[in-house]
């Protein structure tokens, strides 16, 4: 019986001892963690990357940028859904112009996601990285890549927020 009673206090204190330290390292988190996940935080934009041609920080897409994207890809969707359009200019029209660079830049996205796919997760800078290369390609390869990484995400392949 005794034995039982100094076992139950070992337990107990240990106890005690993990809720305190789980105490402390909550305290220690940015209280970003329960705010809008939506809004970006300072410190966010303090941790933005620096790109390696420019030496410049990336920084969000602005508005006008994201309503252009968002417009050129609804364009798109209407036109591949309609059938009274003439499909044989609507692709002429979508057929990007391949250059050297542009190719470049899809196979660096195609590897990046790659890369993901096999660590499976991706972080939010990552991501922001990732969704920033991804704009500045054409229109139908942009296309494609979104449909990839919205894929393996939803397939579990990658762990991260979109």
């Amino acid at each position: 019986m005794k034995t039982l009673t100094v076992l139950v206090l070992v337990q107990t204190g240990v106890l005690l001892l993990l809720l305190f330290k789980i105490a402390a390292i909550e305290k220690e988190m940015p209280a970003t963690r329960y705010a809008d996940s939506n809004a970006p935080s300072s410190d966010a934009f303090d941790a933005l990357p620096i790109d390696a041609q420019s030496g410049q920080r990336y920084s969000y897409p602005s508005e006008d940028q994201l309503r252009n994207i968002i417009r050129e890809e609804f364009e798109a969707y209407l036109v591949a859904g309609s059938g009274s359009i003439n499909t044989g200019q609507v692709t002429m029209a979508a057929e990007p112009d391949y250059t050297a660079e542009n190719q470049y830049q899809l196979d660096g996205i195609a590897q990046k996601l790659d890369y993901f796919e096999s660590v499976g997760r991706i972080s939010e800078m990552e991501m922001l990285d990732i969704q920033m290369d991804i704009a500045k390609l054409h229109k139908s390869d942009r296309g494609q890549m979104l449909k990839r990484l919205v894929r393996t995400m939803n397939t579990g392949d990658v762990k991260g927020h979109l």
